[in-house]
């Protein structure tokens, strides 16, 4: 298991890539920001093949959803996906039929904002390591911030 916060525990390739890529940076202050060519994530990916990484994915889960990424693994984004979590959120009583309505009719599938899907689309966003939770915990506020709300039963205003 490799946890990116100790590299005690990266393999022998994986270091010598990071080091490689690294030192090829110009801006070392925002290392954590910068876009890795798909050269060298190919390489990375192949250092990392076989091994399973510490990741953090920063949402609310409920107790159904936590049963199926430990059977099925965290799955990427999509439609399906979308319409799955609504429709087994209403089965567990999570949500009501109303606030499940709302939820298809305001999601960015059900009003076509194809610029946000298609950002997403075919992706799983984690954190590697944890380290940044303490570091810049600022950073993930967004994330954070709108958990357990509840879900308006009105029609949703147009899609922006």
């Amino acid at each position: 298991m490799i946890d990116p916060d100790n590299k005690a525990t990266w393999p022998a390739e994986l270091h010598e890539q990071v080091a490689r890529w690294s030192a090829a940076l110009d801006d070392e202050e925002h290392w954590q920001d910068a876009t890795v060519p798909d050269a060298v994530s190919r390489t990375l990916e192949s250092a990392l093949a076989g091994w399973s990484v510490v990741t953090y994915h920063c949402t609310r889960l409920l107790d159904h959803e936590v049963d199926g990424i430990w059977a099925e693994g965290l799955q990427p984004f999509s439609r399906h996906l979308f319409d799955q979590k609504i429709r087994a959120a209403r089965a567990a009583g999570a949500i009501t039929a109303p606030e499940s309505d709302a939820l298809f009719w305001g999601h960015m599938y059900g009003c076509g904002d194809l610029p946000r899907r298609g950002a997403r689309e075919g992706q799983v966003w984690l954190v590697a390591g944890g380290r940044d939770f303490d570091r810049d915990s600022e950073a993930f506020e967004e994330l954070l911030l709108h958990w357990g709300e509840r879900v308006s039963t009105s029609p949703p205003a147009p899609c922006r």
